[in-house]
């Protein structure tokens, strides 16, 4: 029973110990930030959510400055986007630049 309870108790240490390292190595604590494209079409929207415009579609590989983190109303997370560091001829004309941050990895991770 002893045994048991251990083998319990190191699942659960590492599973936060798993937890704490996805979250440091996938969400950038200061901005700005330079990420990647992890993903063949990564679609840039004119704001931080699903139901706004499709601005652009960035390929695998691009390289782009993070400026910010926001929260749509369905929990998913988003990244503002430097517009400044986006290729021209792949990006409308837009206020504001967000990509979903599960198709972006922090310069160190892509590496």
């Amino acid at each position: 029973m002893e045994t048991r309870s251990r083998y319990l108790s190191t699942a659960a240490l590492l599973i936060v110990f798993g937890i704490f390292l996805i979250y440091n190595l996938c969400f950038p604590k200061e901005y700005p930030q330079t990420m990647h494209v992890v993903v063949a079409a990564c679609k840039v929207r004119a704001g931080a959510g699903h139901e706004f415009d499709i601005v652009g579609v960035l390929p695998q590989g691009e390289t782009v400055t993070v400026l910010g983190i926001a929260e749509d109303d369905e929990h998913y997370t988003w990244y503002k986007i430097d517009p400044r560091r986006l290729p021209e001829d792949k990006i409308i004309d837009s206020e504001e630049y967000y990509i979903r941050s599960d198709l972006l990895v922090m310069d160190s991770v892509y590496d």
